[in-house]
């Protein structure tokens, strides 16, 4: 049997989980991309978290349509909100969408077909870019083609070199239920995807990327990524914790922490500010093994410099492919 006979005789229910806070800009744009899929067997779970503009009004009309649900919760993160929706959804795969993005009409039908055909546990692809006002921006997010599982997964996400961005993302509910779904605690506040995403490729679950564009990437001001709000400091805390209980791919861990703080000062514009921060990360960090000593080597060769030899170190000047085929070993 075919898969076309096969999502014939099976038209599962997709669950799209939909957070908002403040969206009121945005939200209907993205209610009605879900309302466009060419896949009609989907509920749309809106949760609101505890919006003070006219969100709920925005979305309003738009509850006619019985397969769309509206529930409102006092401020708790996209976590809570995204959790709040998981429990409330029916559906065998979940599709995950943020208020200010939109996806392409045939998204859910496409991307059922190569999570059918691939046996994965979750899909992802790449999103155009667009602005406040919907142009296109002429620019991608998101990386990744193929197959992608256990730690070398990890590694090639936390350092990224794929990406899986949460509007491209058709996951199997219960895949995410068997990790715990996402972490609600502030040590994982606005990086809820990446903690999922890690422990998800941990526990052996299969990811496949698409190298293709499904939907788009609203980029504007008052977006949590567009503002870091902390993000990468979260994330480095994150490795090092996970470095510590998985001693033995400690090196890799370390590798991508110093990545991460180099990323970190580069693109910050205020030097002097994101070095001090960077220093204290690095002094701080227990998968590092820094010492006090290296502060005169960074004050000579100046701390990107520095970071970058320190990596080299880990890699033993080895071919940084090399170095990636070791995390399957």
């Amino acid at each position: 049997m075919n898969m076309e006979s096969q999502m014939s005789q099976f038209n599962p229910l997709v669950s799209v989980i939909l957070p908002v806070y403040n969206a009121e800009d945005y939200i209907s744009d993205a209610i009605q991309s879900v309302l466009n899929q060419t896949y009609t067997d989907w509920e749309l779970i809106v949760v609101d978290d505890g919006s003070t503009d006219q969100t709920k009004k925005v979305i309003n009309p738009f509850l006619e349509d019985d397969r769309i649900r509206y529930f409102y919760q006092e401020n708790g993160g996209q976590g809570s909100a995204r959790n709040k929706g998981i429990e409330r959804a029916k559906g065998i795969y979940l599709a995950l969408l943020d208020a200010d993005d939109v996806w392409k009409d045939d998204k859910l039908q496409s991307q059922l077909n190569i999570i059918l055909r691939e046996d994965a546990s979750l899909v992802f692809s790449k999103l155009c870019c667009i602005g406040s006002n919907g142009k296109h921006l002429n620019k991608n997010k998101g990386s990744g083609s193929g197959s992608y599982q256990g730690f070398s997964a990890l590694f090639l996400l936390a350092g990224g070199y794929i990406s899986v961005l949460n509007s491209s993302v058709l996951v199997k509910k219960e895949s995410v239920e068997g990790v715990g779904r996402f972490d609600e605690s502030e040590e994982a506040r606005n990086i809820e995807d990446y903690h999922l995403w890690f422990r998800m490729l941990l526990a052996g679950y299969k990811f496949f990327g698409r190298d293709e564009v499904f939907g788009a990437y609203r980029i504007h001001e008052n977006q949590t990524t567009y503002n870091d709000s902390g993000q990468s400091r979260k994330i480095i805390a994150y490795l090092d914790e996970l470095g510590i209980k998985h001693p033995r791919n400690e090196a890799f861990f370390k590798f991508l922490i110093l990545q991460r703080l180099s990323t970190y000062y580069k693109r910050h514009n205020n030097k002097q500010k994101a070095k001090a921060i960077c220093l204290r990360i690095f002094y701080s960090n227990n998968c590092v093994n820094s010492y006090w000593a290296e502060k005169y080597l960074i004050d000579m060769f100046g701390l990107n410099a520095y970071l970058r030899f320190r990596r080299l170190l880990i890699r033993r000047f080895r071919r940084f492919k090399t170095f990636v085929e070791r995390t399957k070993a």
